[in-house]
């Protein structure tokens, strides 16, 4: 069970997730607009609002406060100047909100995260309200006079009713055409991002494609070095073979004519015959004088 989680860490460290956040709200305050996964925009809200409610007062002491946390002095300007005085006859509420979607390949909750006094689409929206006429109830000799007071106060108001309607209904006609256009916005934004995602894909795959191409050939460079070292050791060997066995050859043929010499000699010569340490030495001599140690 995970213990002490009262927030969102979005699988960061405490350093880079303020870093994040930092740059998400300065990059909010500058372009007005941002898009996001869900989890990362409901972080930022509650750390870029806090910073806005303080920009409504221009002051040296809200403005180191909000730099503390946000690192950038263009936003800051930007905030002290553009945003604080729009957001001043606002009370809290100051982003919005606005899914779009999932993400392909990981299908993460994609939306886009705006400042709501920013948005010239919904910021024209204004509500008309309707005077309602009351009536009094009285008893005995003041019902007549009631009822001539409410004939007298039904007669404006009913003039009145189709103006009120007629000023709400003006209202809400550009409202209605722009409401297509908001949603003509938001369906180029998805296709711009399909199109921006199916690019990365493409961009991986020929990535992936020249590594698998690169590993391959290095694996041949090694398999062929490996079999050029194999044959190196096989020769070697093979001439090392052929070196012992002409000593061998040329030794047995020393020892034979030896031996027919000793065979072949008289007595007196057999005696002055060289000893075993006299017959090494010479047969040593004979050894390096071969052609074969050349």
């Amino acid at each position: 069970m995970r213990h002490g989680k009262k927030f969102n860490h979005l699988g960061r460290k405490t350093a880079h997730r303020k870093a994040m956040l930092a740059n998400m709200a300065c990059s909010l305050i500058e372009h007005k607009r941002i898009t996001t996964t869900l989890a990362k925009a409901k972080a930022l809200r509650g750390f870029v609002e806090p910073l806005v409610n303080r920009s409504k007062e221009d002051s040296t002491h809200n403005r180191r406060i909000c730099f503390r946390y946000m690192r950038d002095k263009n936003a800051i300007s930007e905030l002290f100047t553009a945003v604080g005085p729009k957001v001043a006859t606002r009370e809290g509420g100051y982003t919005r909100i606005v899914r779009i979607g999932n993400r392909l390949g990981d299908n993460a909750e994609m939306c886009i995260i705006e400042l709501v006094d920013f948005n010239e689409i919904y910021g024209n929206e204004t509500k008309s309200k309707r005077k309602r006429s009351r009536r009094s109830r009285r008893g005995g000799a003041d019902a007549p006079a009631a009822a001539v007071e409410t004939a007298t106060a039904e007669a404006p108001a009913a003039e009145e009713a189709p103006a009120a309607e007629e000023a709400p209904a003006a209202e809400e006609a550009p409202a209605a055409e722009e409401a297509p256009a908001a949603r003509k916005h938001l369906l180029l934004r998805k296709r711009l991002l399909l199109r921006k995602h199916l690019l990365l894909r493409k961009r991986l795959l020929l990535r992936k494609r020249l590594l698998l191409r690169k590993r391959l050939l290095l694996r041949k460079r090694l398999l062929l070095r490996k079999r050029l070292l194999l044959r190196k050791r096989l020769l070697l060997r093979k001439r090392l073979l052929l070196r012992k066995h002409l000593l061998l050859r040329k030794h047995l043929l020393l020892r034979k004519h030896l031996l027919l010499t000793m065979l072949h000699l008289p007595k007196e010569k057999k005696r002055s015959l060289p000893n075993k340490a006299e017959y090494s030495t010479s047969l040593k001599k004979e050894a390096q004088k071969a052609s074969f140690f050349r």
